[in-house]
């Protein structure tokens, strides 16, 4: 901003203080307006991209096919550069107690990051898994505990 420019604004602040400051109000209104809307966009952006690895992982393909797919899948599977994925319905109970429930059961041939993790850690081992929440709180279970 030029010289002359600053003075016409002093100039105008100091004969006409309650124009400068109905200005300064609306100016600081809406940059507040703007950083909300900004962080609210940000908020809703990480929300979705939570849901959908809580879906869907962070596997960037599935594939589908005949057998020579699956001998293809099954040796990037040994290498550990793919995660074959399979869903069913499961009876779960807690061992030592008659707590049990039925939930989707979502197994990988290795370790993944599929859910959005709480409490715990990510199964890395044959026979470790993880629940939800509701799981955990039929069952009355906690990180650690055996199904």
């Amino acid at each position: 901003m030029g010289r002359q420019r600053l003075r016409l604004i002093f100039k105008m602040a100091i004969h006409r203080p309650a124009d400068a400051l109905g200005t300064v109000v609306i100016a600081l209104v809406l940059v507040i307006a703007c950083a909300s809307l900004s962080g609210f966009i940000s908020a809703y952006s990480h929300a979705i991209q939570r849901g959908a690895q809580s879906s869907f992982g962070a596997y960037s393909q599935q594939v589908n096919g005949n057998e020579d797919v699956a001998i293809f899948m099954r040796s990037l599977q040994d290498k550990g550069e793919a995660v074959a994925t399979s869903y069913s319905r499961q009876n779960l109970l807690k061992t030592n107690t008659k707590k049990a429930t039925s939930a989707d059961v979502t197994m990988l041939s290795g370790a993944g990051d599929l859910g959005v993790l709480v409490a715990g850690r990510y199964p890395d081992k044959p026979g470790e898994l993880s629940v939800s929440r509701e799981v955990a709180k039929r069952l009355q279970a906690k990180p650690g505990d055996y199904l």
